[in-house]
């Protein structure tokens, strides 16, 4: 309601990654590592809490990080794969026209975890006369606190997500798969 006929300036983000990969020469160890830096300016979000939130531009914000994910093959059926990222996202300008003279600048931006990870281990089971394979897999999934508002007082903590599925792939291109 405050800033019910306010108009938004288009939200700009200059973006910069950098990245390897590894595939050994039996494909039984692949890595991926990238690096990034980016800066959005006129950033665009909800501020305020529920049900007073409204969207406007911000200011500027600033993300770095790097993410690792190695994946082996320790047999032709057993997969292991292991993720890990750094994210450093922040109001570098916090700006709220709606509220002037109110500065969350090196706050972090909502729902931006400063760290995650993930494992997964999964098992190939190859199907006969052509009828593909069945993949079951569980995984573990880790996300640091996580902010819900701009000024970093509403939020999560960390937690972790404890996920199993099969997969049934028929060939390259068709697959479906069922998880919890």
């Amino acid at each position: 309601p405050a800033n019910i006929a306010f108009t938004y300036d288009p939200q700009t983000t200059y973006n910069g990654e950098a990245g390897l990969k590894y595939r050994n020469e039996d494909a039984t160890l692949e890595a991926q590592l990238s690096a990034y830096y980016n800066v959005t300016k006129d950033y665009q979000m909800f501020v305020g809490t529920q049900p007073l939130q409204y969207l406007q531009n911000v200011g500027e914000v600033a993300a770095k990080g790097v993410d690792l994910k190695v994946r082996a093959k320790p047999t032709e059926a057993l997969g292991v794969t292991l993720g890990l990222a750094y994210n450093h996202t922040r109001f570098t300008d916090y700006r709220n026209p709606v509220t002037p003279g109110v500065d969350f600048t090196g706050n972090t931006v909502p729902y931006a975890p400063e760290f995650t990870a993930n494992l997964m281990v999964d098992y190939r089971f190859e199907l006969e006369n052509g009828r593909g394979a069945l993949i079951p897999y569980a995984a573990v999934s880790y996300l640091s606190d996580i902010h819900f508002d701009e000024t970093n007082t509403i939020g999560q903590a960390s937690y972790a997500l404890v996920d199993v599925g099969v997969k049934w792939e028929l060939d390259e291109k068709i697959a479906a798969e069922a998880f919890v």
